[in-house]
């Protein structure tokens, strides 16, 4: 299938799909006129890229942890996805942590202002 197929059916932007494709998390062949061609379990893989980037994962990450992956999507136990997945749940802790503290400092804000 090309590249407008594969969008639609994974729920993805055309530009989405290229961008994988360049970034290597997809495979694909190009046909004589230079088009790019999936098979069908592109759908599948790009519907995981799309969860894993929901998840807040960057695509250096996933491509990373790509050896890692089963095709259902899970990630099995091995020390470089350990790694990535304990590097992202930090910063994601961090970056709670600093949305908590200007969640506090607004409501101080509104509070004072309020009497």
């Amino acid at each position: 299938m090309q590249v407008a197929e594969l969008a639609r059916r994974a729920g993805a932007s055309p530009r989405s799909i290229r961008h994988y494709d360049r970034a290597q998390l997809l495979s694909s062949r190009r046909l004589a006129n230079g088009y790019r061609v999936f098979d069908e379990a592109a759908v599948d893989e790009v519907r995981r890229l799309r969860s894993l980037l929901a998840a807040g994962l960057s695509l250096a990450d996933i491509s990373t942890i790509r050896p890692c992956l089963d095709p259902d999507g899970s990630v099995q136990p091995c020390a470089v996805a350990r790694r990535v997945l304990r590097e992202h749940a930090d910063r994601l802790r961090a970056r709670i942590a600093a949305d908590r503290r200007t969640l506090k400092l607004l409501q101080e804000k509104l509070s004072a202002s309020a009497g």
